[in-house]
Protein backbone atom coordinates (compact mmCIF):
# COMPACT_ATOMS: atom_id res chain seq x y z
CA UNK A 1 0.00 0.00 0.00
CA UNK A 2 1.39 3.38 -1.02
CA UNK A 3 -1.42 5.76 -0.08
CA UNK A 4 -4.54 6.13 2.05
CA UNK A 5 -7.41 8.62 2.10
CA UNK A 6 -9.00 9.03 5.54
CA UNK A 7 -12.59 10.27 5.61
CA UNK A 8 -13.24 12.03 8.91
CA UNK A 9 -15.98 14.43 10.02
CA UNK A 10 -15.46 18.17 10.08
CA UNK A 11 -12.10 19.73 10.82
CA UNK A 12 -10.05 16.66 11.55
CA UNK A 13 -12.31 14.68 13.86
CA UNK A 14 -10.69 11.33 14.50
CA UNK A 15 -10.84 9.07 17.56
CA UNK A 16 -7.82 10.56 19.31
CA UNK A 17 -8.21 8.10 22.18
CA UNK A 18 -7.43 5.19 19.83
CA UNK A 19 -3.67 5.10 20.29
CA UNK A 20 -3.55 1.80 18.40
CA UNK A 21 -4.88 3.52 15.25
CA UNK A 22 -2.59 6.50 15.72
CA UNK A 23 0.43 4.20 16.01
CA UNK A 24 -0.62 2.43 12.80
CA UNK A 25 -0.88 5.76 10.98
CA UNK A 26 2.51 6.88 12.29
CA UNK A 27 4.10 3.56 11.34
CA UNK A 28 2.61 3.72 7.84
CA UNK A 29 3.89 7.27 7.40
CA UNK A 30 7.38 6.17 8.48
CA UNK A 31 7.24 3.45 5.80
CA UNK A 32 6.52 6.11 3.16
CA UNK A 33 2.76 5.67 2.86
CA UNK A 34 1.08 8.97 1.93
CA UNK A 35 -1.98 9.49 4.14
CA UNK A 36 -4.44 12.30 3.42
CA UNK A 37 -7.27 13.35 5.74
CA UNK A 38 -10.46 14.54 4.00
CA UNK A 39 -13.85 15.45 5.38
CA UNK A 40 -16.69 13.16 4.40
CA UNK A 41 -19.09 16.05 5.02
CA UNK A 42 -20.47 17.62 1.85
CA UNK A 43 -19.19 21.04 2.96
CA UNK A 44 -16.24 22.01 5.07
CA UNK A 45 -12.56 21.36 5.39
CA UNK A 46 -10.03 19.44 7.41
CA UNK A 47 -7.23 21.24 9.15
CA UNK A 48 -4.75 20.83 11.94
CA UNK A 49 -5.90 23.74 14.09
CA UNK A 50 -7.86 21.50 16.46
CA UNK A 51 -6.45 18.83 18.76
CA UNK A 52 -7.50 15.86 16.62
CA UNK A 53 -6.23 17.45 13.42
CA UNK A 54 -2.91 18.22 15.11
CA UNK A 55 -2.68 14.65 16.41
CA UNK A 56 -3.08 13.38 12.85
CA UNK A 57 -0.47 15.86 11.61
CA UNK A 58 1.94 14.62 14.27
CA UNK A 59 1.42 11.10 12.88
CA UNK A 60 2.40 12.34 9.42
CA UNK A 61 -1.13 12.60 8.01
CA UNK A 62 -1.56 15.38 5.43
CA UNK A 63 -4.61 17.61 5.66
CA UNK A 64 -6.84 17.49 2.59
CA UNK A 65 -8.31 20.92 3.37
CA UNK A 66 -11.50 21.16 1.27
CA UNK A 67 -10.69 18.42 -1.26
CA UNK A 68 -13.45 15.91 -1.75
CA UNK A 69 -12.47 12.32 -1.02
CA UNK A 70 -12.95 11.54 -4.72
CA UNK A 71 -10.63 14.37 -5.79
CA UNK A 72 -8.07 13.32 -3.16
CA UNK A 73 -8.12 9.72 -4.40
CA UNK A 74 -7.69 10.84 -8.01
CA UNK A 75 -4.87 13.20 -7.06
CA UNK A 76 -3.19 10.55 -4.91
CA UNK A 77 -3.33 8.10 -7.83
CA UNK A 78 -1.69 10.70 -10.07
CA UNK A 79 0.99 11.58 -7.50
CA UNK A 80 1.83 7.94 -6.78
CA UNK A 81 2.28 7.31 -10.52
CA UNK A 82 5.18 9.78 -10.58
CA UNK A 83 8.02 7.35 -9.89
CA UNK A 84 10.66 10.02 -10.53
CA UNK A 85 9.31 12.24 -7.71
CA UNK A 86 10.67 12.01 -4.17
CA UNK A 87 8.29 11.25 -1.31
CA UNK A 88 8.59 14.87 -0.11
CA UNK A 89 7.69 16.19 -3.58
CA UNK A 90 4.66 13.88 -3.69
CA UNK A 91 3.51 15.12 -0.29
CA UNK A 92 4.07 18.73 -1.31
CA UNK A 93 1.95 18.26 -4.44
CA UNK A 94 -0.83 16.70 -2.35
CA UNK A 95 -0.96 19.96 -0.36
CA UNK A 96 -0.94 22.16 -3.46
CA UNK A 97 -3.83 23.15 -5.69
CA UNK A 98 -2.90 21.85 -9.14
CA UNK A 99 -6.26 21.73 -10.99
CA UNK A 100 -8.81 23.48 -8.78
CA UNK A 101 -9.32 20.45 -6.53
CA UNK A 102 -8.68 22.45 -3.37
CA UNK A 103 -9.06 26.07 -2.43
CA UNK A 104 -7.67 26.08 1.11
CA UNK A 105 -4.10 25.04 0.57
CA UNK A 106 -1.59 25.84 3.29
CA UNK A 107 0.17 28.95 2.18
CA UNK A 108 1.46 32.24 3.44
CA UNK A 109 -1.56 33.99 1.90
CA UNK A 110 -2.00 35.95 5.15
CA UNK A 111 -3.11 32.76 6.81
CA UNK A 112 -6.61 33.13 5.39
CA UNK A 113 -6.91 29.39 4.93
CA UNK A 114 -6.54 29.02 8.70
CA UNK A 115 -8.30 32.23 9.68
CA UNK A 116 -10.90 31.59 6.99
CA UNK A 117 -11.96 28.36 8.66
CA UNK A 118 -12.62 30.18 11.94
CA UNK A 119 -14.20 33.14 10.11
CA UNK A 120 -16.66 30.81 8.37
CA UNK A 121 -17.63 29.32 11.73
CA UNK A 122 -18.28 32.84 13.04
CA UNK A 123 -20.02 33.95 9.80
CA UNK A 124 -17.42 36.67 9.21
CA UNK A 125 -17.14 37.54 5.53
CA UNK A 126 -15.27 40.81 5.01
CA UNK A 127 -11.52 40.97 4.51
CA UNK A 128 -11.33 43.45 7.41
CA UNK A 129 -13.09 40.98 9.72
CA UNK A 130 -10.67 38.24 8.68
CA UNK A 131 -7.69 40.55 9.18
CA UNK A 132 -8.97 41.52 12.64
CA UNK A 133 -9.49 37.85 13.46
CA UNK A 134 -5.93 36.99 12.42
CA UNK A 135 -4.63 39.70 14.77
CA UNK A 136 -6.54 38.03 17.60
CA UNK A 137 -5.68 34.41 16.79
CA UNK A 138 -2.05 34.45 15.73
CA UNK A 139 -0.57 36.04 18.88
CA UNK A 140 -2.43 33.60 21.12
CA UNK A 141 -1.41 30.63 19.00
CA UNK A 142 2.20 31.79 18.93
CA UNK A 143 2.24 32.36 22.68
CA UNK A 144 0.86 28.86 23.32
CA UNK A 145 3.48 27.30 21.04
CA UNK A 146 6.30 29.28 22.67
CA UNK A 147 5.14 28.36 26.17
CA UNK A 148 5.30 24.70 25.13
CA UNK A 149 8.69 25.21 23.51
CA UNK A 150 7.25 23.93 20.22
CA UNK A 151 9.48 25.56 17.59
CA UNK A 152 7.97 23.42 14.82
CA UNK A 153 4.50 24.78 15.62
CA UNK A 154 5.86 28.35 15.68
CA UNK A 155 7.26 27.79 12.18
CA UNK A 156 3.91 26.35 11.01
CA UNK A 157 2.01 29.34 12.37
CA UNK A 158 4.54 31.66 10.72
CA UNK A 159 3.91 29.76 7.49
CA UNK A 160 0.23 30.64 7.77
CA UNK A 161 1.22 34.31 7.65
CA UNK A 162 1.70 35.24 11.31
CA UNK A 163 4.10 38.10 11.96
CA UNK A 164 6.37 36.95 14.77
CA UNK A 165 6.71 40.54 16.02
CA UNK A 166 3.01 41.39 15.91
CA UNK A 167 1.24 42.80 18.95
CA UNK A 168 -1.34 40.85 20.91
CA UNK A 169 -5.06 41.66 21.24
CA UNK A 170 -4.22 44.17 24.00
CA UNK A 171 -1.80 45.91 21.62
CA UNK A 172 1.22 44.74 23.62
CA UNK A 173 4.28 43.53 21.72
CA UNK A 174 4.94 39.80 21.94
CA UNK A 175 8.45 38.60 21.33
CA UNK A 176 8.76 35.09 19.98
Amino acid sequence: MNGVILQTYGSGNFPSNRTDLLELLKSANERGVIIVNCSQCSRGTTSNIYETGMILTNCGVLTGFDMTPEAALTKLSYVLSKSDWSLEKKKQVMLTNIRGELTSEKSSDKGYDLVGAVARLLNLTSDKDKDDLSHLLFPAMLQAAVMKGDLKRVEEIKGYGADLSMKDADNRPRSV
